[in-house]
């Protein structure tokens, strides 16, 4: 507002004030800190309507309730399969590691024996001057260094301890999967139980694949320090 005096008309409204710049280490830090936090939500809100649009377009593709239905049958059927897969591998291991240690304690106790009896051949070797215990004496030494050869190259104590492991853990894979089936098979949504099984399934294949590479790569290094 404008007002006459006599020095001339004076404007009595405050000058309006310059915006000042923030300092630069603070605009960085304020910035950066604020284009984290919504970038942050803008990422959330990506993946919540993604899975929104992809859940509405799986319940548009299965409106039909007796194709879901079928599609479930399906996939029930496929997830038996994989149960029944896991369940033979771990019985295979199992028995394997049954061999491997009958195999390792029979050469252990075949060593322990012979490496004990071929010295005391061999000191009775000078005081019996026969030909059949000379004989015998160096089919027992013989026998001994065989039986200590075969179990060093072998190693059944080695591939006893890692056959035990992956048959303990199929087992316990077998039992989750079977749990978790059974839960899934309760679940009341028809959608939803498509969705676990395929999942649960998925899952499975995946772990069963993992357990058997580890075990393949500890058997290579097994053969390979020989």
């Amino acid at each position: 507002m404008a007002k006459p005096s006599r020095w001339g008309i004076v404007n009595l409204q405050k000058p309006a004030k310059t915006p000042q710049k923030p300092k630069p280490f603070l605009q960085k830090k304020y910035f950066s800190f604020y284009s984290q936090k919504f970038s942050a939500r803008g990422r959330k809100c990506k993946k919540y309507y993604y899975k929104s649009i992809q859940s509405s377009k799986s319940i548009l593709r299965f409106i039909n309730m007796e194709q879901l239905e079928e599609r479930v049958k399906k996939l029930f059927n496929i997830l038996n399969n994989t149960i029944e897969k896991i369940t033979s591998k771990a019985a295979e291991f199992n028995k394997r590691a049954r061999e491997e240690r009958f195999y390792h304690y029979l050469f252990s106790v075949l060593a322990a024996t012979f490496s004990v009896l071929t010295p005391i051949f061999v000191s009775l070797e000078n005081q019996v001057n026969e030909r059949w215990f000379n004989f015998l004496t160096l089919f027992v030494s013989s026998v001994s260094a065989i039986v200590a050869s075969i179990v060093t190259t072998f190693r059944w104590g080695e591939k006893y301890r890692q056959t035990s492991l992956t048959a303990l853990e199929l087992d316990e894979l077998d039992s989750d999967t079977q749990l978790q089936r059974l839960n899934i098979e309760e679940s009341g949504n028809t959608l939803d139980i498509y969705h676990k099984a395929r999942e649960l399934n998925e899952y499975s294949q995946r772990k069963i694949k993992k357990i058997i590479r580890e075990y393949i790569e500890a058997e290579i290094k097994i053969i390979v320090s020989e």
